[in-house]
């Protein structure tokens, strides 16, 4: 009996510490293992409406945050799915959403948590926290579900992973008081302070000084906090502050000369002679050759470097600059601009055809690492189409951008769209471009202009242009006061009463309703 009372009230702890609505995602069998193909069942919410396609989008912390999506089977009232999750993979995040990614349901924006077991159906310790990481506020998952619950159910998840696993309050008590502390401002300082003495007090721990130099930051205790960093440096002269404050230093610099003496000053100092270390200085010197226009340094340093991923966002910021970064704003050296952008095209086409070969580095999916590639892609595609529109090849610079209006909403990528095309594919394709644009309340003046012109050329009244302007702006406008209500709350004034120039009595109550 003893034994199913503790399974009892561990169970209760572990359980997500918030109401569900009456949605749910389960595992067919209890405890559902981390390394081993599990099987859930999704019970949609009442009366939510389920479209014809859905996939259940993962999110899990494993090293590193990755997202997964899996289609969902449906089972009568029910939809099934399966999902095999990384030894050690304490939680797991979950949403559903449509073949378009938009959210359908995330259990009214708390999102659905599963929690994992190992191999011999024991929990994790941390698991409690990890969710508590995935779901805070501006966090991964937050973001990518569209999660929003209150500070206080997060730090009530830390509680409860403390009262279950006291040792993890070593681990993760530092983010638990910043929490704390924007919960509860100088209420929580004493404590705060306590525990930068507590981490001040550990003999040769450069990790706890940290901690205690970050309390001093997040208490804008600037004299303690450059007194603590200080002795940091020199009790732990080869540790990460050093390291950091060493690297600051080095990215002021801007002579080749300088930067080279830098960087054999920090692999005899620091005694880091890897690959990584050395390929990341060439990048900073070829980088800061490239602002110079030294191009034939550029291109020696560029060319010391093997790494795929650095390489492809070198060449495509270059690139970038180069082309103007704007239809208007005249580019230079486009020829070289061009041979730039083409080389991140095919490095990252062949980090997207070898995932198995790329990806290790990224702690993720293969299918992960692909979606981030491909989107990596299309980004790199807006910058060579640009520049190929400035070098007059405007059919291929149309098809590039058509690769980059994939799922990118930004006004300056579908303006160069609708330019692009009404050169290659006519005034009517151009004009459906940008009157969806306008009547979604995201055009520009850019577009404006063009659409006007094409009215023009298609001999359509200008009557009818100044209506479907005149519903954008209407548009706009309601976008913008539904986002400012958003952020706008109700405040109550202190309460006081003053004399006014003529000696009468006048307080804030008085004046509820008017203009103050």
């Amino acid at each position: 009996m003893r034994y199913f009372l503790a399974l009892l009230v561990f169970s209760f702890l572990l359980s997500p510490v918030f109401a569900q609505n009456d949605g749910s995602i389960v595992s067919k069998l209890p405890n559902p293992k981390a390394g081993q193909e599990n099987v859930f069942v999704y019970h949609p919410p009442k009366g939510l409406f389920i479209p014809a396609k859905v996939t259940v989008e993962i999110i899990y912390l494993n090293k590193s945050y990755t997202t997964k999506n899996i289609d969902l089977k449906k089972k009568g009232d029910v939809y099934e799915f399966s999902y095999k999750a990384p030894d050690s993979t304490n939680t797991l995040l979950m949403g559903i959403v449509d073949d378009a990614k938009k959210m359908v349901d995330n259990n009214n924006e708390k999102g659905y948590i599963t929690y994992l077991c190992d191999m011999k159906g024991n929990s994790f310790s941390g698991a409690l926290i990890n969710a508590a990481t995935l779901i805070q506020p501006n966090g991964y998952g937050a973001f990518y579900l569209k999660v929003n619950v209150t500070p206080g159910t997060i730090l009530n998840m830390y509680d409860k992973e403390y009262a279950l696993h006291p040792a993890e309050k070593d681990k993760s008590y530092l983010n638990y008081l910043n929490l704390l502390y924007k919960e509860n401002k100088d209420a929580v300082k004493p404590q705060m302070l306590a525990y930068a003495d507590k981490m001040l007090a550990a003999k040769n721990d450069e990790t706890k000084w940290a901690n205690a130099a970050t309390i001093y930051r997040l208490l804008k205790m600037a004299d303690e906090q450059k007194k603590t960093e200080d002795n940091i440096v020199a009790g732990f002269p080869q540790g990460s502050l050093a390291k950091q404050r060493f690297m600051t230093d080095f990215n002021k610099l801007t002579e080749t000369d300088k930067m080279l003496q830098g960087m054999n000053e920090y692999i005899s100092r620091f005694k880091d002679n890897t690959v990584e270390r050395k390929e990341s200085f060439y990048r900073s010197i070829a980088m800061a050759c490239s602002e110079k226009k030294d191009w034939d340094g550029f291109n020696k340093y560029v060319n010391m470097i093997n790494d795929k991923n650095t390489l492809m966002n070198i060449y495509n910021n270059v690139a970038w600059a180069l082309s103007g970064e704007s239809i208007d704003k005249p580019g230079e050296n486009l020829s070289f601009a061009k041979s730039l952008s083409q080389k991140s095209l095919l490095f990252t086409k062949e980090m997207i055809n070898n995932p198995s070969k790329y990806r290790t580095a990224f702690y993720t999916t293969n299918e992960a690492f692909v979606s981030d590639m491909q989107l990596f892609y299309r980004q790199f595609a807006d910058t060579y189409a640009l520049i190929l529109y400035k070098l007059n090849e405007v059919d291929s610079a149309f098809y590039y951008q058509d690769i980059a209006v994939v799922d990118n909403q930004s006004t300056d990528v579908i303006e160069r769209y609708a330019l692009f095309s009404e050169k290659v594919k006519g005034t009517a394709f151009a004009r459906s471009i940008l009157e969806k644009q306008l009547m979604s309340g995201s055009g520009s003046a850019g577009m404006k202009t063009q659409l006007q012109a094409i009215y023009k050329k298609e001999g359509l009244p200008e009557s009818e242009y100044d209506k479907l302007v005149e519903k954008s702006l209407a548009l706009v406008k309601e976008k913008m006061a539904a986002e400012i209500k958003t952020k706008i709350k109700d405040f109550a004034g202190s309460t006081f009463t003053l004399k006014n120039l003529a000696g009468d009595n006048v307080s804030l109550a008085s004046l509820q309703g008017k203009v103050v």
